[in-house]
């Protein structure tokens, strides 16, 4: 399976690195999309043979055989450490996966952004994804967390701050970054903790959680910061308003919940 073209005019270029936390004891793998002078090739977006074989049997029980095998296998059109466009500056996106996945899952999404003009930092993080291969080459293990949201929350607050100090010895492409627009998005468990991390780090200036559930430690979120909600809705609450979906009997709490974490905001969306 081949990703279709991005539709940005960006060529784009991806690198794979690490960051360890010694404060939590952990390897949080990262990969980095950014706007590249080189033209794309076509690369598989599972970057090795060990770490494909590895995760096909997972995404077998997930997906069945044949999706499976084509997501494992799916190449898409980026170039491999090319050099970032160094004439601009671009805003910096950094993304958390939902639970069960890893970022790689999320290359479609990626690819549109930074060819549109943005640097893309995709936070990954044992044992939230199931499938984790160093680039070092060793796969990482590590303990299930008492809090996930909390967990993966830490992760991009620790990315955050590395990025932040320490960017030209992560990877050139960040001296490129637009820091005072730093936006964290992410997908389920990931929405979740991205509006959590933004609760407590006024160097991101907007968040976006899509489909997350704010559970656990994520329930306290309050950012200041505008937030977007994507949600895709149940056929059953398709075309409330949103007032009624928060009286609905079984699903209600999930908007009433929604309707807690944006009071703070100074801009609150949702979009369904």
């Amino acid at each position: 399976m081949e990703l279709q073209k991005p539709a940005g005019p960006y060529h784009i270029s991806r690198v794979q690195t690490s960051l360890t936390d010694s404060g939590t004891n952990r390897e949080i793998p990262l990969f980095i999309y950014y706007p590249s002078v080189e033209k794309p090739s076509k690369n598989y977006i599972v970057p090795t043979e060990e770490w494909r074989l590895k995760y096909l049997p997972i995404l077998e029980r997930k997906l069945g055989p044949a999706a499976a095998r084509s997501v494992s296998a799916a190449k898409a059109f980026f170039s491999v450490g090319g050099s970032v466009i160094k004439d601009r500056r671009f805003p910096l996106v950094l993304f958390a996966p939902g639970m069960g996945w890893s970022s790689l899952e999320y290359t479609f999404i990626f690819q549109e952004i930074v060819s549109n003009g943005y640097i893309v930092v995709a936070v990954n993080t044992a044992p939230l994804s199931p499938v984790l291969q160093s680039a070092a080459g060793g796969f990482i293990d590590a303990t299930d967390p008492k809090d996930r949201y909390a967990y993966m929350a830490g992760a991009i607050a620790f990315v955050a701050n590395q990025l932040k100090h320490q960017k030209e010895k992560i990877h050139h492409s960040l001296s490129s970054a637009d820091f005072k627009k730093l936006a964290v998005i992410g997908h389920s468990l990931g929405g979740a903790a991205a509006l959590l991390s933004a609760t407590s780090n006024p160097d991101i200036t907007t968040a976006v959680n899509m489909d997350g559930d704010l559970l656990d430690a994520s329930s306290v979120a309050k950012p200041v910061q505008p937030i977007l909600f994507l949600h895709q809705l149940p056929d059953a609450l398709k075309g409330k308003t949103f007032l009624a979906m928060q009286d609905d009997t079984d699903r209600g709490w999930r908007y009433r919940q929604i309707t807690k974490t944006a009071a703070a905001s100074n801009r609150a969306q949702f979009i369904s």
